[in-house]
């Protein structure tokens, strides 16, 4: 099966899109998240900086200022990197 991650169908909303990563809504759990879109953990310093700023503008304006969490935690499809903005009770 292909990773669903490397092969994103817009199926949800999506925030902020670049050739490297982007900020959309998760289609299993609804809230904002951030993809880097290879398949490598090999992340540049400076764009994963960059990816999780944006990812937080939009979680404040999506959960509200300061209202979310970053979590890391891959359940889904835990070899593609990815983050979610989570409310603090999720």
């Amino acid at each position: 099966m292909a990773c669903l991650l490397c092969h994103l169908d817009q199926r949800t909303h999506w925030y902020t899109e670049t050739p490297r990563w982007l900020i959309l809504d998760c289609d299993t759990c609804g809230v904002p998240m951030a993809v880097w879109r290879a398949h490598s953990e090999d992340i540049p310093e400076d764009e994963k900086s960059a990816m999780l700023a944006e990812l937080s503008r939009i979680a404040n304006i999506q959960l509200g200022e300061g209202c979310w969490r970053l979590d890391s935690i891959r359940r889904m499809i835990p070899d593609h990197p990815h983050w979610h903005a989570r409310p603090p009770w999720w």
